[in-house]
């Protein structure tokens, strides 16, 4: 990306980008006005790579663990568990350490980030992502992902 539009980008989302500099969100930010982004299958990989290595650390330093849910059962996210994304699992953010509309954000992107991230045939994300069948998935991917960040600054300053 080129200096001009990474400047574009930190001033449009200055919000968003003044605590993550994650190279992958300021990607995806500078995608938002560009009609390719609705057949860009390349944003859920983007996104899971700044939910695990920015958010998901985030909350690990600041002890708050994701839970990790399946067939109902909810336990503790182990800090390996969501690099290797189990199919079947989802995870969530404790309801009483996240507002409601973060913890359906990160819901919807533990769901949908890991299986589009790897073209399989069983989730065919990809597959929408590319086709355009789904053209605002990866829109709502990024503006979720946002949203995560945006909460997730309240604890930059409480890192361990």
């Amino acid at each position: 990306m080129g200096l001009q539009k990474d400047i574009f980008v930190r001033s449009k989302f200055s919000d968003v980008c003044e605590y993550c500099k994650h190279p992958d969100l300021i990607d995806i930010l500078a995608e938002l006005s560009n009609e390719k982004i609705k057949t860009d299958s390349d944003i859920p990989h983007k996104v899971r790579n700044v939910m695990e290595n920015y958010v998901i650390s985030l909350l690990l330093d600041n002890d708050i663990k994701p839970l990790q849910i399946k067939n109902g059962e909810k336990k503790e996210l182990e800090e390996s568990k969501w690099k290797t994304n189990i199919r079947g699992y989802s995870y969530a953010i404790n309801e009483l350490k996240a507002p409601k509309h973060v913890q359906r954000s990160f819901h919807t992107i533990s769901e949908l980030a890991p299986e589009g991230a790897h073209d399989t045939e069983d989730t065919h994300i990809q597959k929408l992502i590319r086709e355009g069948t789904a053209p605002y998935l990866t829109t709502t991917l990024v503006y979720d992902l946002i949203n995560v960040v945006v909460w997730c600054k309240k604890f930059e300053n409480k890192r361990i």
